[in-house]
């Protein structure tokens, strides 16, 4: 495919309600250096040439998407969020499905994940561009030393650190093949996208994604992506 003719769309499940941050409002709607952390996510994918509608799943009782995000990003689509976020996906895909060919490339990324920056899609444009995948993700290797627990609490034992890695967003799949995979699906267990498809056993790449990639989950986390951020923007890279 010529590089120039490559499009693409993005998912966001929004519909979450933070409820480990203690925040009074949905993390995705904190304020991050004057902004909502969702913000910053569409920001970057409407700057992005080859990223062509962006649909967000926003609960129906959300009271902060008018006032916070609105009608800033013309590539922005609405649909239902769901009671899970895999339901918020498959609600969201179902919607771009309507307008969609069912192979095109669909980024789902969280909302709460500000720190999604132009190399990193590069990467992921690049990868699927140049190798016959059934789909990407971003993901960081771990370099702790990693313990398993026992039921009690106790170490079991230490885990080859080897081979494994921490998923992060955006992870991209086809759009009909993700939406057909979600379909048949416990959604109330699903935590990640990649997982749905390695049930159905998709080709899957793994890219080693930016560590600032980090998910806003605790309190402490806003102050970092908030000095990631502010470190970025000067390198103009978001």
């Amino acid at each position: 495919m010529n590089t120039s003719q490559f499009q693409a769309i993005a998912v966001i499940p929004a519909a979450g309600v933070g409820a480990r941050m203690g925040a009074g409002v949905p993390k995705q709607y904190l304020s991050c250096l004057g902004k909502p952390l969702m913000w910053y996510v569409l920001n970057q994918m409407q700057q992005c040439d080859w990223i062509t509608e962006i649909f967000v799943a926003i609960s129906p009782e959300d009271g902060y998407w008018q006032t916070h995000i609105g009608d800033q990003f013309s590539k922005v689509s609405c649909a239902a969020g769901g009671a899970s976020r895999a339901e918020s996906v498959l609600n969201a895909l179902t919607e771009a499905r309507q307008r969609h060919d069912s192979n095109i490339w669909t980024l789902v990324h969280d909302a709460a994940r500000p720190c999604l920056f132009t190399h990193d899609l590069q990467a992921i444009r690049q990868a699927l561009l140049s190798e016959a995948l059934d789909g990407v993700i971003l993901a960081d290797k771990i370099h702790d030393t990693v313990k398993l627990q026992t039921s009690v609490g106790q170490i079991a034992r230490t885990v080859d650190r080897s081979k494994l890695w921490r998923a992060q967003t955006p992870q991209v799949f086809q759009l009909g093949a993700l939406q057909s995979a979600l379909q048949t699906a416990d959604l109330a267990t699903v935590t990640d996208e990649a997982s749905v498809m390695e049930s159905e056993s998709a080709n899957i790449k793994l890219l080693q994604g930016d560590v600032r990639n980090i998910k806003v989950t605790q309190s402490q986390d806003l102050a970092l992506v908030s000095l990631y951020l502010a470190h970025q923007s000067q390198s103009k890279d978001i």
